[in-house]
Protein backbone atom coordinates (compact mmCIF):
# COMPACT_ATOMS: atom_id res chain seq x y z
CA UNK A 1 0.00 0.00 0.00
CA UNK A 2 1.61 3.52 -1.00
CA UNK A 3 1.65 6.54 0.54
CA UNK A 4 -1.55 7.83 -1.34
CA UNK A 5 -3.29 4.48 -0.29
CA UNK A 6 -2.42 4.43 3.47
CA UNK A 7 -5.13 6.94 3.90
CA UNK A 8 -8.14 3.89 4.55
CA UNK A 9 -11.48 5.77 6.11
CA UNK A 10 -13.96 2.63 6.19
CA UNK A 11 -12.97 -0.95 7.08
CA UNK A 12 -14.94 -4.42 8.09
CA UNK A 13 -13.74 -6.43 11.15
CA UNK A 14 -14.61 -9.26 13.06
CA UNK A 15 -14.13 -9.18 16.70
CA UNK A 16 -14.91 -11.71 19.29
CA UNK A 17 -15.00 -11.94 22.82
CA UNK A 18 -13.77 -14.13 25.02
CA UNK A 19 -16.06 -16.94 25.95
CA UNK A 20 -16.56 -17.12 29.93
CA UNK A 21 -14.66 -19.90 32.09
CA UNK A 22 -17.07 -23.03 33.55
CA UNK A 23 -17.52 -23.29 37.27
CA UNK A 24 -16.82 -26.53 38.72
CA UNK A 25 -18.18 -29.22 41.03
CA UNK A 26 -16.26 -29.74 43.71
CA UNK A 27 -16.08 -30.94 47.47
CA UNK A 28 -13.79 -30.23 50.83
CA UNK A 29 -12.86 -32.81 53.21
CA UNK A 30 -14.55 -31.69 57.16
CA UNK A 31 -15.90 -33.56 59.23
CA UNK A 32 -19.79 -33.63 59.61
CA UNK A 33 -20.28 -31.59 56.76
CA UNK A 34 -21.94 -33.84 53.93
CA UNK A 35 -19.36 -34.61 51.64
CA UNK A 36 -16.71 -32.49 53.01
CA UNK A 37 -18.87 -29.22 51.75
CA UNK A 38 -19.38 -28.03 48.49
CA UNK A 39 -15.98 -25.11 47.16
CA UNK A 40 -16.08 -25.54 43.76
CA UNK A 41 -15.03 -22.25 42.21
CA UNK A 42 -16.87 -19.93 39.26
CA UNK A 43 -15.36 -19.22 35.84
CA UNK A 44 -13.29 -15.88 34.79
CA UNK A 45 -15.28 -13.55 32.57
CA UNK A 46 -13.99 -13.26 29.38
CA UNK A 47 -12.22 -10.49 27.72
CA UNK A 48 -13.73 -7.49 26.30
CA UNK A 49 -12.96 -6.16 22.70
CA UNK A 50 -12.41 -2.67 22.99
CA UNK A 51 -12.17 0.15 21.05
CA UNK A 52 -10.28 3.43 21.88
CA UNK A 53 -10.34 6.88 20.58
CA UNK A 54 -6.86 8.08 19.83
CA UNK A 55 -5.33 11.44 18.42
CA UNK A 56 -2.14 9.76 17.36
CA UNK A 57 -3.42 7.91 14.37
CA UNK A 58 -5.66 9.32 11.54
CA UNK A 59 -6.60 6.71 9.37
CA UNK A 60 -8.29 3.11 9.83
CA UNK A 61 -5.19 1.52 8.06
CA UNK A 62 -4.16 -0.87 10.73
CA UNK A 63 -7.26 -2.37 10.79
CA UNK A 64 -7.10 -2.53 6.86
CA UNK A 65 -4.33 -5.15 7.24
CA UNK A 66 -5.33 -7.19 10.49
CA UNK A 67 -9.19 -7.70 10.72
CA UNK A 68 -9.89 -10.33 13.24
CA UNK A 69 -9.49 -9.56 17.12
CA UNK A 70 -10.30 -11.96 19.45
CA UNK A 71 -10.12 -11.26 23.30
CA UNK A 72 -8.72 -13.69 25.88
CA UNK A 73 -11.24 -16.58 27.93
CA UNK A 74 -11.67 -17.00 30.87
CA UNK A 75 -10.30 -19.63 33.03
CA UNK A 76 -12.05 -22.04 34.65
CA UNK A 77 -12.85 -22.96 38.41
CA UNK A 78 -11.33 -24.30 40.58
CA UNK A 79 -11.59 -26.08 43.78
CA UNK A 80 -11.15 -24.26 47.20
CA UNK A 81 -13.36 -21.69 45.96
CA UNK A 82 -11.13 -20.61 44.12
CA UNK A 83 -12.28 -18.43 40.90
CA UNK A 84 -11.00 -18.84 37.44
CA UNK A 85 -8.88 -15.98 35.86
CA UNK A 86 -10.47 -13.45 33.98
CA UNK A 87 -9.86 -13.53 30.12
CA UNK A 88 -8.04 -10.20 29.16
CA UNK A 89 -10.04 -7.56 27.23
CA UNK A 90 -8.28 -6.63 23.69
CA UNK A 91 -8.27 -2.83 22.87
CA UNK A 92 -7.78 -1.27 19.49
CA UNK A 93 -6.94 2.12 18.66
CA UNK A 94 -9.23 4.13 16.18
CA UNK A 95 -8.96 7.92 15.36
CA UNK A 96 -11.12 10.40 16.59
CA UNK A 97 -14.11 10.59 14.25
CA UNK A 98 -14.70 6.66 13.79
CA UNK A 99 -18.62 6.07 13.52
CA UNK A 100 -19.37 2.53 14.56
CA UNK A 101 -22.06 0.27 12.68
CA UNK A 102 -22.89 -3.47 13.05
CA UNK A 103 -22.43 -4.39 9.40
CA UNK A 104 -24.73 -6.94 9.44
CA UNK A 105 -28.06 -5.05 10.65
CA UNK A 106 -26.74 -1.52 9.99
CA UNK A 107 -27.45 -0.32 13.54
CA UNK A 108 -25.08 2.44 14.52
CA UNK A 109 -23.28 1.01 17.47
CA UNK A 110 -20.98 4.19 18.69
CA UNK A 111 -18.81 7.05 17.65
CA UNK A 112 -15.80 7.83 19.06
CA UNK A 113 -14.98 11.55 19.40
CA UNK A 114 -12.93 11.94 22.16
CA UNK A 115 -9.10 11.30 22.89
CA UNK A 116 -9.30 7.76 25.22
CA UNK A 117 -13.09 7.40 25.08
CA UNK A 118 -13.73 3.49 25.35
CA UNK A 119 -16.37 1.68 24.07
CA UNK A 120 -16.93 -2.00 24.04
CA UNK A 121 -18.29 -3.61 20.94
CA UNK A 122 -18.04 -7.31 21.91
CA UNK A 123 -18.50 -8.34 25.90
CA UNK A 124 -16.92 -11.20 27.34
CA UNK A 125 -19.16 -13.83 28.35
CA UNK A 126 -19.89 -14.28 31.69
CA UNK A 127 -18.21 -17.19 34.02
CA UNK A 128 -20.36 -20.57 35.16
CA UNK A 129 -21.25 -20.72 38.60
CA UNK A 130 -19.74 -23.60 40.72
CA UNK A 131 -21.46 -25.55 42.91
CA UNK A 132 -20.60 -23.51 45.83
CA UNK A 133 -22.69 -21.25 44.62
CA UNK A 134 -25.77 -23.66 44.67
CA UNK A 135 -25.74 -24.87 48.12
CA UNK A 136 -29.06 -23.83 50.31
CA UNK A 137 -30.70 -24.74 53.12
CA UNK A 138 -32.26 -27.59 50.47
CA UNK A 139 -29.51 -29.04 48.87
CA UNK A 140 -26.35 -28.79 51.10
CA UNK A 141 -24.00 -30.80 49.22
CA UNK A 142 -25.16 -29.56 45.47
CA UNK A 143 -23.68 -31.58 42.33
CA UNK A 144 -24.41 -28.50 40.01
CA UNK A 145 -22.01 -26.09 37.88
CA UNK A 146 -22.92 -23.54 34.55
CA UNK A 147 -20.78 -23.59 31.52
CA UNK A 148 -19.70 -20.68 30.57
CA UNK A 149 -21.52 -18.49 28.33
CA UNK A 150 -20.17 -17.47 24.96
CA UNK A 151 -18.63 -13.80 24.25
CA UNK A 152 -20.38 -11.56 21.89
CA UNK A 153 -19.55 -12.15 18.09
CA UNK A 154 -19.74 -9.11 15.59
CA UNK A 155 -19.00 -8.14 11.91
CA UNK A 156 -18.46 -4.38 12.27
CA UNK A 157 -18.12 -1.59 9.88
CA UNK A 158 -16.15 1.22 11.25
CA UNK A 159 -15.90 4.80 9.42
CA UNK A 160 -13.65 7.48 9.56
CA UNK A 161 -15.03 11.12 9.53
CA UNK A 162 -12.49 13.63 10.15
CA UNK A 163 -13.00 16.06 12.74
CA UNK A 164 -12.28 19.46 10.90
CA UNK A 165 -13.20 22.80 11.47
CA UNK A 166 -13.29 23.98 8.36
CA UNK A 167 -13.17 21.84 4.60
CA UNK A 168 -12.37 23.22 1.52
CA UNK A 169 -14.62 22.05 -1.12
CA UNK A 170 -13.68 22.47 -4.97
CA UNK A 171 -13.22 21.19 -8.02
CA UNK A 172 -9.78 19.18 -9.04
CA UNK A 173 -7.23 21.59 -9.16
CA UNK A 174 -8.82 24.35 -8.10
CA UNK A 175 -5.85 24.96 -5.54
CA UNK A 176 -7.11 24.05 -2.09
CA UNK A 177 -3.65 22.31 -1.18
CA UNK A 178 -2.04 25.28 -1.76
CA UNK A 179 -4.75 27.23 0.31
CA UNK A 180 -3.86 24.52 2.54
CA UNK A 181 -0.39 24.78 3.00
CA UNK A 182 -0.39 28.98 2.91
CA UNK A 183 -2.21 28.90 6.11
CA UNK A 184 -1.22 25.63 7.97
CA UNK A 185 1.69 23.83 8.72
CA UNK A 186 0.63 20.75 6.63
CA UNK A 187 2.27 19.83 3.65
CA UNK A 188 -0.18 18.44 0.80
CA UNK A 189 1.43 17.93 -2.78
CA UNK A 190 1.23 20.80 -5.00
CA UNK A 191 1.86 20.64 -8.74
CA UNK A 192 1.44 23.53 -11.81
CA UNK A 193 -0.87 20.58 -13.53
CA UNK A 194 -3.91 19.29 -13.17
CA UNK A 195 -3.97 17.32 -10.72
CA UNK A 196 -6.07 16.22 -7.58
CA UNK A 197 -5.01 15.19 -3.69
CA UNK A 198 -6.18 11.26 -3.48
CA UNK A 199 -7.47 11.79 0.07
CA UNK A 200 -8.34 14.02 2.70
CA UNK A 201 -5.73 16.45 4.45
CA UNK A 202 -5.62 18.11 7.84
CA UNK A 203 -3.29 21.24 8.81
CA UNK A 204 -4.18 23.23 12.01
CA UNK A 205 -4.18 26.95 12.13
CA UNK A 206 -3.12 28.94 14.84
CA UNK A 207 -3.82 32.57 15.72
CA UNK A 208 -2.49 33.60 19.14
CA UNK A 209 -4.07 31.42 21.59
CA UNK A 210 -6.87 30.46 19.06
CA UNK A 211 -6.74 27.45 16.43
CA UNK A 212 -8.72 25.20 14.61
CA UNK A 213 -8.20 22.30 11.84
CA UNK A 214 -9.13 22.77 8.37
CA UNK A 215 -9.66 19.75 5.81
CA UNK A 216 -8.77 19.77 1.88
CA UNK A 217 -11.34 17.55 0.72
CA UNK A 218 -10.12 15.64 -2.52
CA UNK A 219 -12.24 17.70 -5.67
CA UNK A 220 -15.71 17.38 -5.72
CA UNK A 221 -16.87 16.39 -9.62
CA UNK A 222 -20.40 16.54 -10.91
CA UNK A 223 -22.34 13.57 -9.51
CA UNK A 224 -20.22 12.87 -6.79
CA UNK A 225 -23.11 13.10 -4.42
CA UNK A 226 -24.74 9.74 -5.94
CA UNK A 227 -21.84 8.25 -5.87
CA UNK A 228 -20.15 8.91 -9.26
CA UNK A 229 -15.94 8.80 -8.75
CA UNK A 230 -15.45 8.80 -4.81
CA UNK A 231 -18.06 11.35 -4.50
CA UNK A 232 -19.26 10.17 -1.40
CA UNK A 233 -16.16 8.75 -0.28
CA UNK A 234 -15.28 12.51 0.09
CA UNK A 235 -17.74 14.59 0.53
CA UNK A 236 -18.69 12.42 4.20
CA UNK A 237 -15.83 14.02 5.27
CA UNK A 238 -17.43 17.30 5.81
CA UNK A 239 -20.37 16.71 7.67
CA UNK A 240 -18.65 17.98 11.00
CA UNK A 241 -16.69 20.66 9.70
CA UNK A 242 -17.93 24.35 11.53
CA UNK A 243 -17.30 26.05 7.97
CA UNK A 244 -17.32 24.87 4.91
CA UNK A 245 -15.59 26.76 2.23
CA UNK A 246 -16.22 26.70 -1.61
CA UNK A 247 -12.96 27.00 -3.49
CA UNK A 248 -13.31 28.92 -6.86
CA UNK A 249 -11.26 29.52 -9.51
CA UNK A 250 -10.42 26.19 -11.55
CA UNK A 251 -9.46 27.45 -14.64
CA UNK A 252 -10.14 24.17 -16.77
CA UNK A 253 -13.55 25.19 -15.98
CA UNK A 254 -15.72 26.12 -19.24
CA UNK A 255 -18.30 28.10 -17.19
CA UNK A 256 -18.85 30.91 -15.25
CA UNK A 257 -17.58 31.34 -11.21
CA UNK A 258 -21.44 31.51 -10.68
CA UNK A 259 -21.55 28.63 -12.45
CA UNK A 260 -18.65 26.44 -10.44
CA UNK A 261 -20.41 27.57 -7.04
CA UNK A 262 -23.62 26.05 -8.22
CA UNK A 263 -22.07 23.02 -9.21
CA UNK A 264 -20.52 22.47 -5.83
CA UNK A 265 -23.53 23.66 -4.35
CA UNK A 266 -26.17 21.51 -6.12
CA UNK A 267 -23.51 18.50 -4.82
CA UNK A 268 -23.43 19.27 -1.06
CA UNK A 269 -27.02 20.24 -1.08
CA UNK A 270 -27.82 16.83 -2.31
CA UNK A 271 -25.40 14.97 -0.14
CA UNK A 272 -27.12 16.71 2.88
CA UNK A 273 -30.75 15.50 1.60
CA UNK A 274 -29.46 12.00 1.19
CA UNK A 275 -27.52 11.92 4.36
CA UNK A 276 -29.31 14.13 6.93
CA UNK A 277 -27.12 16.38 7.60
CA UNK A 278 -28.24 19.67 9.96
CA UNK A 279 -26.16 21.33 12.30
CA UNK A 280 -25.11 24.57 12.51
CA UNK A 281 -22.44 25.72 10.68
CA UNK A 282 -21.63 28.75 8.24
CA UNK A 283 -20.28 28.73 4.37
CA UNK A 284 -17.98 31.01 2.96
CA UNK A 285 -16.96 31.26 -1.21
CA UNK A 286 -13.39 31.86 -1.54
CA UNK A 287 -11.95 32.86 -5.17
CA UNK A 288 -8.71 31.48 -5.79
CA UNK A 289 -6.06 31.78 -8.36
CA UNK A 290 -6.87 35.53 -8.84
CA UNK A 291 -3.33 36.35 -9.97
CA UNK A 292 -4.17 34.74 -13.14
CA UNK A 293 -5.82 36.88 -15.78
CA UNK A 294 -8.87 34.75 -16.84
CA UNK A 295 -9.72 34.37 -13.26
CA UNK A 296 -9.12 38.15 -12.42
CA UNK A 297 -11.34 38.91 -15.15
CA UNK A 298 -14.26 36.82 -14.50
CA UNK A 299 -14.22 37.60 -10.54
CA UNK A 300 -14.82 41.48 -11.84
CA UNK A 301 -17.28 40.65 -13.53
CA UNK A 302 -18.99 38.34 -11.31
CA UNK A 303 -18.36 39.88 -7.50
CA UNK A 304 -21.62 41.26 -7.61
CA UNK A 305 -23.43 38.58 -8.14
CA UNK A 306 -21.81 36.09 -6.03
CA UNK A 307 -21.92 38.61 -2.92
CA UNK A 308 -25.53 37.79 -3.53
CA UNK A 309 -24.47 34.08 -2.42
CA UNK A 310 -22.74 34.79 0.46
CA UNK A 311 -19.56 35.80 1.88
CA UNK A 312 -16.65 36.81 -0.76
CA UNK A 313 -12.65 36.54 -0.59
CA UNK A 314 -10.92 36.43 -3.29
CA UNK A 315 -7.25 35.19 -3.12
CA UNK A 316 -4.05 33.88 -4.12
CA UNK A 317 -2.31 30.84 -2.82
CA UNK A 318 0.43 31.36 -5.04
CA UNK A 319 1.59 34.78 -4.21
CA UNK A 320 -0.17 34.87 -0.48
CA UNK A 321 -2.47 37.58 -1.58
CA UNK A 322 -5.08 38.21 1.35
CA UNK A 323 -4.54 35.03 3.58
CA UNK A 324 -3.36 36.38 6.40
CA UNK A 325 -7.08 38.16 6.42
CA UNK A 326 -8.71 34.80 5.30
CA UNK A 327 -7.31 32.86 8.17
CA UNK A 328 -9.08 35.57 10.64
CA UNK A 329 -11.81 35.12 8.91
CA UNK A 330 -12.58 31.67 9.31
CA UNK A 331 -11.11 31.71 12.89
CA UNK A 332 -14.09 34.25 13.46
CA UNK A 333 -16.47 31.50 11.20
CA UNK A 334 -15.33 29.22 13.42
CA UNK A 335 -15.76 30.78 16.94
CA UNK A 336 -19.20 31.93 15.47
CA UNK A 337 -20.51 28.60 14.81
CA UNK A 338 -18.74 27.08 17.91
CA UNK A 339 -20.89 29.47 20.23
CA UNK A 340 -23.93 29.29 18.29
CA UNK A 341 -24.48 25.14 18.15
CA UNK A 342 -26.52 24.57 21.11
CA UNK A 343 -24.97 21.45 22.71
CA UNK A 344 -21.28 20.90 22.49
CA UNK A 345 -20.53 17.98 20.07
CA UNK A 346 -20.08 14.48 22.74
CA UNK A 347 -19.04 11.14 21.91
CA UNK A 348 -22.15 9.03 21.79
CA UNK A 349 -22.72 5.68 22.10
CA UNK A 350 -25.73 3.95 21.27
CA UNK A 351 -25.06 0.30 22.31
CA UNK A 352 -26.84 -0.40 25.34
CA UNK A 353 -26.80 -3.93 27.70
CA UNK A 354 -29.09 -6.52 26.07
CA UNK A 355 -32.13 -6.64 28.11
CA UNK A 356 -32.68 -10.33 29.56
CA UNK A 357 -35.36 -12.04 26.64
CA UNK A 358 -37.91 -14.44 28.31
CA UNK A 359 -40.24 -14.62 25.35
CA UNK A 360 -40.21 -18.19 23.88
CA UNK A 361 -42.30 -20.31 21.53
CA UNK A 362 -42.98 -23.70 21.07
CA UNK A 363 -44.36 -25.32 17.88
CA UNK A 364 -44.39 -29.01 16.53
CA UNK A 365 -41.61 -29.99 13.94
CA UNK A 366 -43.16 -33.25 12.19
CA UNK A 367 -42.78 -35.78 15.29
CA UNK A 368 -40.43 -32.97 17.22
CA UNK A 369 -41.65 -30.39 19.67
CA UNK A 370 -39.52 -27.68 19.15
CA UNK A 371 -38.88 -24.84 21.69
CA UNK A 372 -37.03 -21.69 20.38
CA UNK A 373 -36.01 -18.27 22.65
CA UNK A 374 -32.45 -17.04 23.22
CA UNK A 375 -32.79 -17.10 27.32
CA UNK A 376 -33.88 -20.82 27.21
CA UNK A 377 -30.93 -21.34 24.27
CA UNK A 378 -28.61 -19.62 26.82
CA UNK A 379 -29.98 -21.78 29.57
CA UNK A 380 -29.21 -24.92 27.55
CA UNK A 381 -25.83 -23.66 26.99
CA UNK A 382 -24.64 -22.95 30.88
CA UNK A 383 -26.25 -26.35 32.06
CA UNK A 384 -24.21 -29.29 32.73
CA UNK A 385 -26.29 -32.10 32.22
CA UNK A 386 -24.26 -35.06 33.71
CA UNK A 387 -26.00 -34.48 36.97
CA UNK A 388 -29.05 -34.97 38.73
CA UNK A 389 -29.14 -32.03 40.85
CA UNK A 390 -28.00 -30.10 37.20
CA UNK A 391 -31.19 -31.44 35.46
CA UNK A 392 -33.70 -31.01 38.31
CA UNK A 393 -32.63 -27.24 38.29
CA UNK A 394 -32.83 -27.00 34.31
CA UNK A 395 -36.73 -28.51 34.95
CA UNK A 396 -37.43 -26.08 37.55
CA UNK A 397 -36.30 -23.18 35.81
CA UNK A 398 -38.23 -24.18 32.83
CA UNK A 399 -41.25 -24.42 35.07
CA UNK A 400 -41.00 -21.23 36.36
CA UNK A 401 -41.12 -19.68 32.82
CA UNK A 402 -43.80 -21.30 32.43
CA UNK A 403 -42.82 -23.50 29.63
CA UNK A 404 -43.47 -26.94 31.26
CA UNK A 405 -47.08 -25.65 31.58
CA UNK A 406 -47.58 -25.26 28.01
CA UNK A 407 -45.93 -28.57 27.16
CA UNK A 408 -48.82 -29.89 29.00
CA UNK A 409 -51.47 -27.64 27.35
CA UNK A 410 -50.01 -29.19 23.68
CA UNK A 411 -50.65 -32.41 24.66
CA UNK A 412 -46.73 -33.48 25.21
CA UNK A 413 -46.27 -37.23 25.97
CA UNK A 414 -43.62 -39.54 27.62
CA UNK A 415 -41.33 -40.46 25.22
CA UNK A 416 -41.37 -37.28 23.14
CA UNK A 417 -38.10 -35.56 21.84
CA UNK A 418 -38.00 -32.01 22.43
CA UNK A 419 -35.93 -30.03 20.73
CA UNK A 420 -34.03 -26.57 22.61
CA UNK A 421 -31.18 -24.80 21.04
CA UNK A 422 -29.82 -28.18 18.73
CA UNK A 423 -30.09 -30.07 21.97
CA UNK A 424 -32.59 -33.21 22.22
CA UNK A 425 -34.60 -34.29 25.10
CA UNK A 426 -36.95 -37.18 26.04
CA UNK A 427 -39.71 -36.38 27.93
CA UNK A 428 -40.41 -38.22 31.09
CA UNK A 429 -42.96 -36.15 33.28
CA UNK A 430 -42.50 -34.18 35.89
Amino acid sequence: MDNERAFVDEVVIKVKAGDGGDGVISFRREKFVPKGGPDGGDGGKGGDVILVGSSEINTLVDLYFQKEYRAGRGEHGKGKNMKGKDGEDIEIKVPLGTVVYDDETGELIAEILQEGQKVVVARGGKGGRGNARFKSAKHQAPRIAEYGEKGEEKILRLELKLLADVGLIGLPSVGKSSILRKVSAAKPKVAPWPFTTKRPILGMVKLGDFSYIVADIPGIIEGASAGKGKGIDFLKHIQRCAVWVYVLGYEYFEGSLVDEYETLKREVESFKERFDIDRPRNELIVVNKIDLPDVEEKFEREKGMLKKMGEVIAISALNGDNIEFLKRRLAEHVKSVKERREFKEKSIVVMQLKPVDRRWKIYRNENLIVIEGEDVETLVDRTVFNTQDSLDRFKEILKRWGIIDELIKMGVKEGDTIVIGGMEFEWTGM
